[in-house]
């Protein structure tokens, strides 16, 4: 009776499913082939569902056409797998995560594994470009010619976290690349920043900025142009610098028109202005002072206040701090081979600058090849004078020069007669010797000595030839005295 009952119940279904084509599950009015419903929609119970198929790992062996579609759902992880719902891809053989396509034409949002560089790509296959988007609106297109292009920046690009993050997106046309690179300017224009922090507080216009953290604390100085990294790191409101090389012109803030090449050339500059400084540490503790140029290693090195100086060459005006003076030099020497003193117009050769007393002082030989002319005097400095000739003749001895003893002519004669040469004076042996160098100063003295002893030997001679003139004066007397004598006799013997 029982086997009886269910093939009735059987059959009924059997015809309702033939006639209706239609199967409904808690429904007597199904809508599709199949039809499920939960007994309770409202207040579903924690079994209210549909459960197909659960494996933890795909057949061995591939579905075939006939299986197209397949469901199943993975419990497990299976590779690149992971758990979800998944249907059979005949044409690709594989089996698809429901809500993608297949794995050979999708990129995933989370990525994708299994790729191969050599075929898979993002991109199109004709020759449209490719248009990136933020907000439906265009910011990015690569071109079918390789160029990248930005869109909508006001004719500004941006590249790194942070570049250009506050840019009003107007027509600023500036340049930002690096992490917070111009990340805080809004409207400044025709900016250049390359380098992480570069330009990072610009506010203004026309600045160039390369390399970690250039220009970083620039707000409102304008035109200026740093070349490497931490280059005039603290400069505010500085105009027209240009710094090109590490740490050049860290510390500056306000000063203007200064131009600094080399590490750490003017690195301590702050007010300083219209300085030159060229050479790693040149000029490297300027702090306010102007108007300097410095050229070589750590020239003007010390320099903090002074104003108006020139130092060229390695090391040259290092211990320098006071204004307007000139080293030309290769060391710290304070004796440079030219210095000067631009206050007093004052020029040195090898003499310290402290020391210049003339237009041109020199310290040491000079030697020329042409003429030497002047309409003022040569002066040389002496410590004695000729006047020691005059002194020995008439005391005997002298205290101006107390080896001078002055020779008779008759002494002067048997020297020349042995010697070739006046005493005192160099014989042409010894001036050969010397190269036929004659020191004035030297020669000087020697000649007006020469000329005193003639003075005096011609005074010699004067005297003598005034006794000399003395007596005979005297015997013209006497003769005429004689002839008067003789006259009055024959005028007698006449009578």
């Amino acid at each position: 009776m029982k086997k009886e009952y269910y093939l009735i119940v059987f059959s009924l279904l059997f015809i309702n499913y033939n006639f209706y084509s239609q199967v409904g599950v808690n429904t007597t009015n199904p809508q599709a082939t199949l039809d499920v419903q939960a007994s309770n929609s409202s207040s579903p119970s924690n079994s209210t569902g549909l459960l197909v198929p659960r494996i933890s790992a795909f057949p061995s062996s591939n579905p075939g056409s006939s299986q197209n579609g397949m469901m199943v759902y993975l419990t497990a992880t299976v590779g690149s797998n992971t758990p979800g719902f998944y249907y059979w891809d005949n044409a690709e053989t594989e089996w698809v995560s429901v809500g993608s396509s297949a794995s050979s034409d999708s990129w995933n949002l989370n990525g994708n594994s299994g790729t191969d560089s050599d075929s898979n790509f993002l991109g199109t296959t004709d020759s449209e470009s490719l248009v990136f988007r933020t907000n439906n609106i265009e910011k990015l297109r690569l071109t079918s010619g390789g160029r990248l292009e930005t869109y909508n920046t006001g004719f500004s690009v941006f590249l790194g976290e942070g570049a250009g993050a506050n840019d009003d997106l107007t027509s600023n046309y500036n340049l930002y690349q690096g992490y917070n690179a111009g990340t805080n300017n809004t409207a400044g224009q025709f900016n250049i920043a390359l380098g992480a922090f570069s330009l990072m507080s610009n506010q203004t216009d026309r600045n160039v900025a390369v390399g970690y953290n250039t220009l970083r604390n620039n707000t409102t100085g304008f035109r200026n142009t740093s070349v490497g990294d931490v280059g005039m790191f603290s400069n505010t409101t500085g105009s027209f610098n240009t710094s090109v090389g590490s740490l050049g012109l860290n510390l500056n803030t306000t000063g203007s028109f200064n131009s600094s090449l080399g590490y750490q050339s003017l690195r301590s500059n702050d007010i300083g202005s219209r300085n030159v400084s060229v050479g790693s540490r040149s000029s490297n503790d300027n702090e306010s002072g102007n108007n300097n140029v410095s050229i070589g290693f750590s020239s003007l090195y010390t320099n903090i206040t002074g104003s108006g100086n020139i130092a060229i060459g390695y090391q040259a005006g290092y211990d320098e701090i006071t204004s307007n003076k000139l080293y030309i030099e290769n060391s710290d020497s304070n004796i440079p081979l030219i210095g000067g003193n631009f206050t007093s117009d004052r020029l040195g050769v090898n003499v310290a600058i402290s020391a210049l007393t003339h237009t041109l002082t020199v310290g040491g030989d000079i030697s020329a090849t042409g003429d030497i002319e002047t309409t003022g005097d040569f002066v040389t400095e002496s410590n004695t004078y000729p006047d020691y000739v005059f002194e020995d003749y008439y005391n005997g001895n002298s205290e101006i020069l107390p080896t001078y003893s002055f020779k008779t002519l008759k002494e002067v004669e048997a020297f020349i007669k042995t010697n070739g040469h006046l005493p005192g004076v160099k014989s042409y042996k010894e001036v050969e010797e010397e190269g036929f160098k004659i020191k004035l100063g030297t020669t000087s003295i020697t000649n007006l000595e020469k000329i005193e002893e003639s003075f005096l030997y011609i005074i010699e001679l004067n005297n003598k030839l005034e006794l000399q003139e003395k007596e005979l004066q005297e015997k013209d007397q006497k003769i005429e005295e004689l002839e008067q004598r003789l006259l009055k006799i024959e005028k007698m013997l006449e009578k």
